[in-house]
């Protein structure tokens, strides 16, 4: 009986994973494809995960990679059945970002040890509030914008600690997005327009 009780709720949990996947999946326009995250390392200070989907489903290196809970990172090596994730919270994992509350710019760039570094454009004071939410900003052509990354922590010097939003080792089903492109995003609304 207590077997069937964890099983049923395992299946609810799953069942409920799903359910956010495919809602966000709806409301994402340029999924290429989804699959399961398999594993991720977690006691290296390289940060990967692997996804069950590569280049036979569309993959390739340099997409982002997101869960209904924000983003995970970017394809960084692909095969025909899986891919590996560069996770945000991986030193070599840069993303342009902005603070939620209020719009600020900064810079976020992982730690190696499953958390993030947030950094402000401007010198001067600290932006960062605890409680933050970061989200993508859209700059630089990968990252699509207005993805949560992470949410801040710790205040530091002229800076914050985040820790993400999406956390591979709690999540299953992730979609992987053909890279952002800001001028092919202005022409699809400039057709849209024009045929109205």
């Amino acid at each position: 009986m207590m077997q069937r009780i964890v099983e049923a709720r395992a299946i609810s949990l799953e069942n409920q994973e799903l359910k956010k996947a495919l809602e966000l999946r709806e409301h994402a326009p340029a999924v290429v494809a989804s699959g399961r995250i398999v594993g991720s390392s977690f006691n290296s200070p390289r940060r990967y995960a692997i996804l069950s989907v590569g280049s036979s489903d569309g993959v390739r290196v340099g997409m982002p990679v997101r869960s209904s809970n924000g983003l995970i990172g970017r394809i960084v090596d692909t095969g025909a059945l899986a891919s590996r994730i560069l996770l945000v919270s991986d030193r070599a994992s840069i993303v342009p970002a902005k603070i939620l509350r209020d719009g600020q710019p900064v810079i976020s760039q992982g730690r190696g040890d499953g958390t993030i570094d947030l950094r402000p454009l401007e010198v001067g004071r600290n932006p960062f509030k605890p409680g933050d939410i970061v989200i993508t900003s859209g700059t630089g052509g990968l990252y699509p914008p207005l993805v949560p990354i992470a949410r801040v922590v710790r205040l530091d010097d002229d800076g914050a600690i985040a820790i993400p939003l999406a956390d591979p080792s709690s999540t299953s089903f992730a979609l992987v997005e053909a890279p952002y492109e800001p001028s092919a995003v202005a022409e699809e609304a400039g057709a849209a327009t024009e045929g109205e």
